[in-house]
């Protein structure tokens, strides 16, 4: 039986998400030392599983507009979405992850592949591909769904947005972390916590392109994770973030008119109705969720 259609929380649960992680990320901190040090790991991972486990809670208890096998559906089943959305998201992470490679080889006057720098630690690759998985249940399938709803789909992106970045934030003070290699309050910090909101606004129209198939939205933050640990070039986080920028107010101006409303398609999608990625949470690089 389908919920009622006010039955979503998204505010708090995106609230909740962000105290689970702070409070798991407080230990290790407390702790200190690298994340990747035992105990530390164990408080750290279950941390960045916040977004995953508290989603789960709330669509099993019924904090949600439709039955839990449906929202499961829509988040993870690649049948939800057509492949033409799948293609857009790996052109989307592509972009993010290689013009700034292009942009470092012109600078240097040489070959592209000769700029890439590839991650070597496995773990940081891993952790990349994962962060879709892990996050976008909260972030995309659960609280931008749920609150352009009740708000303008552009403003429901800024606030997930917002409430993403905030979440990210103890890590910048765990060592080991990328947020922490960026240091807190430095021009790094800035740039990647903007990258983070023009970010979500990329995320909300692919969401929205793709009639609210979240693992479309999933799909693209793995592949820009993958993409930026296995191709990148240290250094060009402003370039990275003119991209995110641009990107955005690209969709933006072609999705203004549905961007602007208020009131998006039920939990369930329609398949192919209205609509980018960055977030890694630990990985060495930001990710093309704008992650760690």
């Amino acid at each position: 039986m389908v919920r009622p259609r006010d039955a979503a929380r998204p505010l708090a649960l995106m609230l909740a998400v962000v105290v689970w992680s702070w409070v798991w990320w407080g230990v290790a901190l407390l702790l200190g030392g690298s994340w990747l040090e035992f105990p530390n790991v164990v408080f750290t991972v279950l941390g960045m599983l916040g977004p995953l486990l508290v989603t789960a809670g709330f669509v099993a208890a019924g904090v949600w507009d439709a039955p839990r096998s449906t929202f499961w559906r829509d988040t993870f089943d690649p049948r939800r979405a057509a492949a033409r959305w799948y293609a857009l998201a790996l052109l989307f992470a592509a972009l993010l992850a290689g013009v700034p490679v292009v942009v470092a080889a012109l600078r240097e006057g040489i070959a592209p592949w000769q700029v890439i720098e590839p991650s070597g630690a496995t773990a940081f690759l891993v952790i990349g591909a994962l962060a879709g998985v892990v996050e976008e249940p909260a972030w995309r399938a659960y609280g931008q769904r749920a609150l352009q709803r009740r708000i303008p789909v552009l403003l429901a992106a800024l606030v997930v947005g917002l409430f993403w970045a905030l979440w990210h934030l103890p890590l910048f003070l765990i060592e080991g972390t990328y947020q922490a290699s960026l240091g807190l309050g430095s021009e790094g910090f800035w740039t990647f916590n903007l990258a983070l909101l023009a970010g979500s606004v990329v995320y909300a129209w692919l969401l929205g392109r793709a009639g609210g198939a979240a693992v479309v939205v999933v799909v693209y933050h793995t592949l820009g994770n993958v993409l930026r640990e296995l191709w990148s070039v240290e250094g060009m986080a402003r370039t990275e973030l003119l991209v995110e920028v641009t990107l955005a107010l690209v969709l933006v101006m072609l999705g203004w008119r549905w961007l602007r409303r208020t009131g998006g398609s039920r939990a369930s999608p329609t398949r192919s109705s209205g609509t980018g990625a960055r977030g890694s949470t630990l990985s060495r690089r930001r990710g093309a969720d704008g992650g760690p």
